[in-house]
């Protein structure tokens, strides 16, 4: 189902002039169709929902893949500190590159050392306000109906 939803994006990306959308969605759908022959380990971790990511332990938070990447590493590269604004400096990027996952992940449990929301949650949607609005909402709806 998905990779027939993808499949049918295509000539949309064409119409919108997105040719390297167009091009790489081509690449994807080749490569995702040959997964079970070519690398059967992940094409059966794929079967077992292996394609999203879950950052917390709250409800409803799974992200894809390249979401994830851009919510962590990439985030990390685009920030103080990251890849961005020394890559003219010779050695720059290649340093950067060979340590970026040791100090990503330092940067990360330093930020849960400091994080004041170390409780695990649920997520905003179960929480007990937004229940109480939710059935505030639904009075007002079976009052205006009733009226």
């Amino acid at each position: 189902m998905h990779l027939d939803a993808v499949y049918n994006t295509i000539p949309y990306f064409f119409m919108a002039g997105r040719i390297n959308y167009a091009r790489y969605t081509s690449v994807y759908l080749s490569e995702m169709r040959g997964l079970e022959n070519n690398v059967p380990e992940m094409f059966a971790h794929m079967q077992k929902r292996g394609f999203v990511v879950r950052r917390s332990e709250k409800n409803f938070n799974s992200v894809p893949t390249d979401q994830a990447l851009e919510q962590s590493i990439n985030r990390e590269a685009k920030s103080n500190g990251g890849v961005i604004g020394y890559t003219l400096r010779r050695g720059s990027p290649l340093r950067w590159l060979l340590t970026r996952r040791a100090t990503g992940e330092y940067a990360e449990r330093v930020n849960d050392i400091c994080s004041s929301a170390k409780l695990k949650k649920l997520h905003e949607e179960l929480g007990g306000s937004r229940i109480k609005q939710d059935q505030q909402h639904v009075q007002r709806i079976k009052d205006y109906l009733e009226d």
